[in-house]
């Protein structure tokens, strides 16, 4: 149910541009089935599902070239961040960072881990902040928990934009489930 929901939201957004395309449309749908999966493997709540959705439409556009792991010099923050929320390695061990490292399901996973492991971390960390979802946002782009911060104010709209969907998706599809 949580899957559908989130693919639901990752259709709603943008598509980055070198995705666009007849070519490149079964390749999107089998990229978002895969994110969808490992993001409602990872997120323990609605909330967070929707923050992992919105930092991966700011960080990479989900782009399938990115998500595979085929950064340009200058992209992927020069080569340190990794998968569709470009995360860093952090507290990784090599074994784990190297497991971060392209699109397969497996990778994809975790990914979608290690990234819902740092949203639960600034989401803790900022549990003081006026608004915590902007905090939390911040927080993940390495801004300390401000709740002020500019460029958060378009992450923030895409949170709620996937929050509305997952919720009007996951509500439907237990009205169709009870109607059943």
């Amino acid at each position: 149910m949580l899957k559908a929901a989130i693919l639901a939201a990752l259709l709603h957004g943008p598509v980055h541009h070198e995705d666009r395309g007849e070519g490149a449309r079964a390749l999107k749908l089998e990229q978002y089935d895969v994110i969808a999966a490992a993001i409602s493997s990872a997120a323990r709540t609605d909330v967070e599902a929707a923050l992992l959705v919105a930092i991966g439409r700011h960080e990479s556009r989900y782009s399938l070239r990115i998500h595979a792991g085929r950064c340009k010099p200058r992209e992927c923050d020069r080569g340190r961040a990794r998968g569709p929320w470009q995360t860093h390695r952090l507290w990784l061990s090599p074994e784990a960072w190297a497991r971060l490292l392209g699109s397969s399901p497996e990778s994809t996973r975790a990914a979608a881990d290690h990234a819902s492991d740092v949203v639960r971390r600034m989401w803790n960390a900022c549990r003081g902040a006026r608004n915590r979802y902007r905090a939390t946002l911040t927080a993940y782009l390495g801004r300390g928990c401000r709740d002020d911060f500019g460029p958060a104010e378009e992450r923030l709209a895409s949170f709620h934009s996937a929050l509305r969907t997952i919720r009007r998706e996951t509500a439907r599809a237990r009205a169709a489930e009870a109607a059943g």
